[in-house]
């Protein structure tokens, strides 16, 4: 039984491809593959992960924010300064002319691990755009 359904097939499959044309490619075949390969090698622009304008914004936050300091009477609790090994930064008294702003421990924490999260990803998120230029 197989051998008369193998012959059945073979037999088929020969008049197929026997009474099949070949396909021919077009005339500017060539051409549109050599245009492919090179249209897809063209370099992506290089462009910053972090613009221009976003570093003018963090500049001018960090330069408020060091103009604030001297100006505000901010009260530093001794608990971190004292296990870091830096109390003499309690003592500094600066000029009253903002009132006195004390955090609680929850906000500290919190800003504690945006600020290790952002160093964390700066470099990761430059490592997989470096990796995705230089791919494509």
């Amino acid at each position: 039984m197989n051998q008369k359904t193998d012959k059945q097939i073979d037999s088929l499959l020969k008049n197929v491809f026997t009474e099949s044309e070949l396909n021919n490619p077009s005339a500017d075949f060539t051409s549109a593959v050599i245009s492919k390969i090179t249209g897809e090698n063209e370099l992506t622009a290089y462009r910053p992960l972090i613009s221009k304008r976003a570093w003018a914004l963090v500049v001018t936050v960090l330069i408020g924010m060091a103009a604030f300091v001297p100006i505000a009477n901010v009260t530093f609790k001794k608990g971190w300064l004292d296990t870091l090994g830096i109390s003499f930064l309690s003592n500094i008294e600066l000029n009253g002319l903002l009132p006195a702003y004390s955090f609680s421990d929850s906000t500290l924490y919190g800003l504690l691990v945006l600020t290790i999260m952002i160093f964390v990803q700066i470099p990761i998120l430059k490592h997989y755009s470096d990796k995705r230029i230089d791919i494509s």
